[in-house]
């Protein structure tokens, strides 16, 4: 009623059909694959799910991770995995033809992992589209990534490309990927909004945040070993709160990286198409002050102030920048400076011009979703655009935003 679209990932074995399936917590990693018992069972519970969700559920992933040995216990193989997945798809297809089926959910890329996979009974031609996971404190390194992958998928007729799973944890203290840092709740929300500005950037067809709640993954349980699969990672943006024993609830709290996450979207959400928008960078002396107080946003722009100087502005030449459109002629463009959020904090200013946007212009914050005119003094008109006058400069997407781009509330 909401207007939530669901798509499934389908893995993990069942220890009713799988001798592999009954050492392992959820029978995690056990593909059934080994005898024709196993594959039966595992097509017939495709067709029954793809049955039972028809009209739906769209879209059915294959799997998760077959890359990893935590996800293909016996050791990960590109044929088998291959084999697997195609079968999975006409599977899948059989119940109707409309089913979206993705495949891959490749944790790392390699090329030649990956194209024998795709090449293994010509499983290319049974897939909508590939997914493929990343974790990092540095989203921007997707950018060569998703390059790579796209070369590779043009062989096969240009296949779509899906962001299945990325994210990060709020604190050290649990398990799963990249956990082993000074992760706090803020360094989660500015991750997942270079994340978001990242894969709107790249134009994948879908951006996929890992996970709604805190949560345990279970990778490496073990039958008979509680300990092996409470294994809790803080990846949600909702957390979890926990008893005396440490077990969870049921019950949660937001997160900074939920609201972060809701204003990305509310900015995003109706859709956006990726825009070339000339800026020319020019470093000026840094006048201005852009904070918060209590009451809201606030611009420093006492340009008498004797001596109040604050050294030069970035010079631009090192910022992740990304333009959109809307077909309503507005526009945004989002920058920030790609520090590292485990150890330092970002704060600074920038001067560019911006060419080819017309509209009142606004700086959104998606941290915490506040919204600003631009003052006269921190911004003028140019033949075809705007100067922006030390403008204030995060270690997260900041967003300027030309006419009529996102509903903005009083």
């Amino acid at each position: 009623s909401r207007g939530l679209e669901p798509w499934l990932c389908l893995c993990y074995g069942n220890p009713l059909y799988s001798e592999d399936a009954r050492k392992y917590y959820g029978a995690v990693g056990c593909p059934p694959i080994y005898s024709e018992r196993e594959k039966n069972a595992w097509a017939n519970y495709c067709r029954a799910t793809a049955e039972h969700y028809l009209g739906r559920v769209k879209m059915y992933e294959i799997w998760n991770e077959p890359m990893g040995k935590w996800c293909w216990k016996r050791g990960p193989s590109a044929t088998e995995y291959g084999q697997f997945a195609a079968d999975t798809a006409r599977a899948l297809k059989s119940v109707s033809p409309d089913i979206k089926v993705l495949g891959g959910s490749f944790h790392h890329f390699r090329a030649d992992w990956i194209e024998t996979a795709l090449t293994t009974d010509d499983m290319y031609k049974y897939i909508d589209a590939v997914t493929y996971h990343g974790y990092s404190a540095f989203p921007e390194r997707v950018l060569d990534e998703v390059a790579e992958y796209r070369k590779l998928l043009s062989k096969f007729g240009d296949i779509p490309l899906i962001q299945g799973e990325s994210g990060c944890p709020s604190s050290h203290r649990g398990h799963g990927a990249i956990n082993d840092a000074a992760w706090t709740e803020a360094k989660q929300a500015k991750v997942l909004l270079r994340r978001q500005i990242i894969d709107l950037a790249t134009g994948v067809e879908l951006s996929t945040h890992f996970t709604t709640v805190d949560m345990i993954e279970a990778l490496n349980g073990v039958e008979g070993d509680t300990a092996s699969y409470l294994d809790y990672g803080y990846f949600g943006v909702l957390a979890a709160q926990f008893d005396e024993r440490g077990f969870s609830i049921g019950e949660y709290r937001p997160k900074k990286s939920y609201y972060a996450l809701q204003n990305i979207c509310g900015i995003f959400g109706e859709g956006a198409d990726r825009a070339e928008i000339e800026v020319t960078f020019a470093p000026e002396r840094s006048l201005y002050i852009f904070s918060h107080n209590e009451s809201g946003p606030i611009f420093g722009l006492d340009r008498e102030e004797a001596g109040r100087r604050f050294g030069m502005d970035e010079s631009g030449e090192d910022l992740i920048t990304a333009g959109f459109k809307k077909t309503n002629g507005s526009y945004a463009y989002a920058y920030y400076k790609p520090t590292n959020v485990i150890t330092t904090s970002f704060e600074s200013t920038v001067s560019f011009e911006i060419r080819g946007v017309s509209g009142e212009a606004h700086i959104i914050d998606p941290m915490d979703g506040r919204v600003c005119a631009i003052p006269e003094g921190m911004i003028s008109k140019i033949d075809g655009g705007y100067a922006l006058h030390n403008a204030p400069l995060r270690d997260y997407p900041l967003i300027i935003t030309f006419g009529d781009f996102c509903e903005i509330k009083d």
